[in-house]
Parts: structure tokens; C-alpha cells; sequence
């Protein structure tokens, strides 16, 4: 499941077009099977500086698909554009406990659980949730720096 593009500006820095998606078992192993599908990705499209930064949103997104959601399969896919890298993730079931990202927030430091969502927001230059037929897709776009 591909997520559209959201509407983006341009900041002088381009990236190779490139589109590229993978199905995870729902399985703990595949949170760093995401970080390395993302790491490559990202090397095939020539953003290498937000490497760090999306191997985290990865992780964080996967972990949350597979320890809240009721499928047994989780889409990942990277795609650049431009000066715009989009990585999407899509799980099956229980979509409607997350809610807009404007209310994200990283727990306190107190807690054991709560910080996922919060780094990827402090991580994204935009986010969006979408909740479809079950399912949820939270896509997350990040701007390369201008050249």
C-alpha cells in the first residue's frame, strides 16, 4: 500500500526519484529489518543525511504496528521526490486508538512505555494519519536540507 505524496515545498536540495515498499511479519525481528529496508532505501535515493533520523521513525512506527495492531503484516515503503522522502507504514486493526499527530507527546521520563509517537513527531516535518477500512497508514515526510 503506497501512501500519495503529501503537498510539499521545495528547499533546493533534490533526491533521486524512487519508490520502494516491503511486507513484515508482525514479528519483533522485523523492527530491524525495517531500520535496514529504510537505510537502504534511502542510499538508493541519495538522502543519506536523514538516514539516523528515519531508521528511528521506522522503528518506532514498526514496533507500535506490531505490539498495537491485530494483523500479521505490516507495510513499510520509502519514497523521494524532489527535496521530499515520504516513509510510509501501514498495519491492520485497532487504527482508531491513534489519533492526530498534533497531540503526540513524548511520556514523561517516569514511564515505561509512551515515547514512540512523540519522537516521530519531533523527527517529522509533516505528518499524517490515515485510517482506512481497519487499517491505519501513518506517513511521515522529512525535507532535505538545502544544498
Amino acid at each position: 500500500m503506497a501512501a500519495p505524496p503529501l503537498p510539499h515545498r521545495h528547499s533546493g536540495a533534490h533526491v533521486s526519484p524512487f519508490h520502494e515498499a516491503v511486507q513484515l511479519r508482525a514479528d519483533t525481528a522485523n523492527v530491524a529489518v525495517s531500520r535496514r529496508f529504510v537505510r537502504n532505501a534511502l542510499a538508493a535515493c541519495d538522502a543519506d543525511e536523514l538516514v539516523a533520523d528515519l531508521e528511528l521513525v521506522s522503528s518506532e512506527l514498526v514496533t507500535n504496528a506490531i505490539l498495537h495492531a491485530t494483523g500479521d503484516i505490516v507495510d513499510v515503503s520509502v519514497s523521494c521526490d524532489g527535496n521530499v522522502v515520504t516513509l510510509s507504514v501501514t498495519s491492520i486493526g485497532n487504527d482508531h486508538q491513534v489519533g492526530p499527530s498534533r497531540h503526540w507527546r513524548i511520556a514523561e521520563p517516569d514511564s515505561i512505555t509512551g515515547r514512540g509517537l512523540g519522537i516521530v513527531r519531533s523527527l517529522a516535518d509533516r505528518i499524517e494519519v490515515r485510517h482506512r477500512a481497519g487499517a491505519l497508514q501513518i506517513v511521515v515526510e522529512r525535507n532535505l536540507s538545502a544544498a
